[in-house]
């Protein structure tokens, strides 16, 4: 997120966002289930279970993990990279797309409307 600036992103309408807390926010139950069984179906070495790819998934995302974490009773791998700093930059909401006026109010990512 280093790489943005907030007058570059706001000059265009977007804003940049952590693979995780964008996953977190964006993917649907229904996909990330479809997901983890793609990956599961096609691990040939080791092969694993949903639960245990879904664990794994913690490790780089936890907020993904977080997110999902009622459709696979499973504790999550220990995280392996400190989070970076940060996560979020922009005036545009993860979840309703909308522009918020005042970018500090955006809190990981969701406008006030949408936390």
């Amino acid at each position: 997120m280093d790489d943005y600036g907030l007058d570059d992103l706001a000059s265009v309408g977007i804003s940049a966002a952590n693979p995780d807390l964008f996953l977190a926010a964006r993917l649907t139950r229904d996909a990330y289930s479809t997901v983890i069984d793609l990956f599961v179906e096609r691990q040939i070495n080791p092969p694993t279970t949903p639960s245990q790819f879904h664990a794994a998934i913690a490790k780089n995302h936890p907020r993904l993990f977080a997110a999902h974490a009622d459709l696979y009773e499973v504790e999550p791998e220990q995280r392996i990279h400190r989070e970076p700093e940060v996560i979020f930059r922009g005036a545009r909401c993860l979840r309703c797309e909308q522009i918020i006026a005042d970018p500090a109010a955006i809190i990981d990512g969701l406008g006030p409307e949408c936390r």
